[in-house]
């Protein structure tokens, strides 16, 4: 990105938003800093699931629980939390131990 350039090249802030997808106002904070900024990854903040996760994995290799019922499980046991996590846990559990070949899906109009 070469926003100072355009901007010096007369391009308004409203131009250099469009041409490099964002908002007028950032393109504007570009154009006037000093040098390119910096930006940083913040590390991934823990779910309340996190404790619980090494159970639910020996609970899914038992059976094929749902998710409802895991989360009733882990209710049982004092988790606060909501279906969603335990819905992403499912979720990632079953990419997992599927295979990365597919099955193609044919779709016929009628």
């Amino acid at each position: 990105m070469d926003i100072r350039s355009d901007r010096q090249k007369g391009l308004s802030y409203v131009e250099l938003g469009r041409k490099y997808h964002m908002d007028p106002q950032t393109a504007k904070r570009y154009a006037e800093s000093p040098q390119k900024p910096e930006y940083t990854l913040s590390e991934p903040k823990p779910i309340k699931m996190d404790p619980y996760k090494q159970i639910v994995d020996e609970w899914l290799e038992e059976a094929p629980y749902s998710a409802l019922r895991i989360l009733e499980k882990l209710r049982e046991m004092g988790f606060d939390g909501g279906l969603q996590h335990r819905q992403s846990i499912c979720e990632h559990k079953h990419t997992d131990s599927v295979s990365s070949e597919r099955i193609p899906v044919v779709s016929s109009t009628v």
